[in-house]
């Protein structure tokens, strides 16, 4: 069964200070970052995460979608909020279906409970990202044991075999 992710952007934004920043980040920059991490979370969890942007101000837009492997990008029309379209995104998984919204809207996080989705607040949401990671990095650098004879052999077999090469090794 899939687990989806749904990402209030702009919410998420304000509530990470390190995309957010000290106010000498350009939102463009702060929203590739935050896409950035989202993808790198969908990789390591197998999660489909979708995260989602107001568009509702821009005058004539149309709302565009970008796909990626692991995240799928929503920019709302205008006239639609983006807690309009996650509500909607939300009311249309699967059903059945496990998923989480990210936001810390109030209202948005009543509705996904109602919709019987679960609710992420943007440090749950960093914590889950930073376990992601730290996870993969524990499995990337696991120690492989090396598959020899020499932890399995019994001792005193051992000491025999080590007699034997020593005896070996005494010049003739």
């Amino acid at each position: 069964m899939t687990t989806w992710l749904i990402v209030d952007g702009y919410n998420m934004i304000g509530q990470w200070p390190a995309l957010s920043g000290d106010g000498s980040r350009s939102l463009e920059e702060a929203r590739d970052d935050l896409n950035a991490r989202l993808d790198e979370y969908g990789a390591l969890s197998g999660w489909r995460v979708l995260v989602v942007y107001d568009g509702y101000r821009v005058k004539g837009n149309a709302g565009t979608t970008r796909r990626f492997p692991y995240l799928e990008i929503i920019y709302t029309p205008e006239g639609v909020t983006a807690d309009m379209a996650i509500e909607r995104l939300a009311a249309q998984l699967p059903k059945r279906s496990h998923f989480y919204v990210a936001s810390g809207d109030r209202l948005i996080q009543e509705t996904v409970l109602s919709l019987g989705g679960l609710r992420m607040t943007g440090t749950e949401l960093r914590q889950a990202i930073a376990d992601a990671r730290v996870k993969a990095h524990r499995l990337i650098h696991k120690e492989v044991p090396r598959s020899t004879l020499d932890g399995r052999i019994d001792p005193e077999v051992r000491s025999q075999l080590e007699k034997l090469i020593k005896e070996d090794d005494r010049p003739s």
